[in-house]
């Protein structure tokens, strides 16, 4: 697995990246409305989330392993941070694809792009806060 962990992180991303920019097509926005309100709510909810999910799916393992591009993990139950660190690169994709397509969007667009950005700027956060909180049990794979 470790030989294709690598390919199948990579096409995760690039799929992060196309469903970011399809995201601000105008059939897409349709009916959304996202603000400065959201924005403000999930940059605060993303770090408590990244938090949370290590204490608690972490809270069974006497070490927890950190996160490498060379492995592949939907688990949170076995591999919390590696699924915290897929979790940002992903959102972070979503942020970049949004931002490719930024130019030819409306306000609507934009605040939707600003939720992704808040989005993965929360969960580099809540994952700077998770290791700190947890250094003492963290190990090399």
């Amino acid at each position: 697995m470790t030989r294709v962990a690598p390919f199948i992180n990579l096409a995760g991303l690039l799929l992060s990246v196309a469903t970011g920019y399809a995201s601000l097509d105008p059939d897409a926005l349709r009916g959304a409305n996202p603000d400065k309100y959201l924005c403000i709510t999930v940059l605060i909810m993303a770090p408590i989330f990244a938090i949370g999910a290590v204490s608690t799916f972490g809270a069974k393992h006497t070490a927890l392993t950190l996160p490498s591009w060379r492995r592949f993990s939907l688990r949170w139950s076995r591999d919390p941070l590696q699924c915290l660190f897929l979790s940002t690169c992903f959102s972070g994709g979503m942020a970049l694809g949004a931002a490719l397509h930024l130019r030819s969007t409306t306000s609507t667009g934009f605040w939707l792009f600003m939720t992704f950005l808040c989005v993965f700027i929360g969960l580099i956060v809540g994952q700077v806060i998770a290791y700190a909180i947890h250094r003492e049990r963290l190990t090399k794979a």
